[in-house]
């Protein structure tokens, strides 16, 4: 979850909601989803914001998508589960909280890192574990800022060892002002 006017946006890898650059339907969000259990109902996604550079040919630096989700009972999900916020342009050396759901396990696993720069437009953090499923993990400061996403650079890495994402940087910002309308 990312604060946004409407209390209602999430942020993801771009090929978490949309592979080959179409745009995923049905999709539905759960947060705090544990062992089969949904804690805080199930919250269908209304819309799926991406840039037109994943659109039109994947391209691994706008590998990030913003979601926003409709009401379930008369309230935001942002109401019912709080958010980060957003930030972008903090560079290269923040350290960062990620949490993720690999496929073959039925809960979560939280990793502490520092992120590393990959090159100009990515960034990385070592941690043992993040596997398939993991991808769209959001990357949060002790501020609670959130800086990346697993995606990126290899859809987010082809190692369990070491992820990636995109620099949330102005294009990503730019994204997040389409995404809040």
């Amino acid at each position: 979850m990312v604060h946004s006017p409407g209390r209602n946006l999430l942020v993801t890898a771009a090929h978490c909601a949309a592979p080959d650059g179409v745009r995923l339907d049905g999709l539905v969000f759960a947060p705090g989803y544990r062992n089969g259990l949904t804690p805080h109902g199930v919250w269908q996604v209304t819309g799926v914001t991406v840039a037109p550079g994943w659109e039109d040919g994947q391209d691994e630096d706008d590998d990030v998508a913003f979601l926003a989700v409709a009401p379930l009972d008369g309230r935001q999900v942002e109401d019912a589960v709080g958010a980060d916020a957003f930030a972008a342009d903090l560079g290269p050396g923040q350290e960062v909280t990620v949490t993720g759901y690999p496929n073959e396990d039925d809960a979560p696993i939280t990793c502490r890192a520092r992120t590393s720069a990959h090159g100009a437009t990515q960034q990385r953090f070592d941690c043992a574990g993040f596997t398939n499923g993991t991808s769209g993990s959001p990357w949060v400061t002790d501020a609670g800022r959130v800086i990346g996403v697993i995606g990126g650079y290899q859809e987010g890495g082809d190692t369990a060892d070491t992820s990636y994402s995109v620099a949330f940087d102005a294009h990503v910002a730019e994204l997040y002002r389409q995404a809040t309308g």
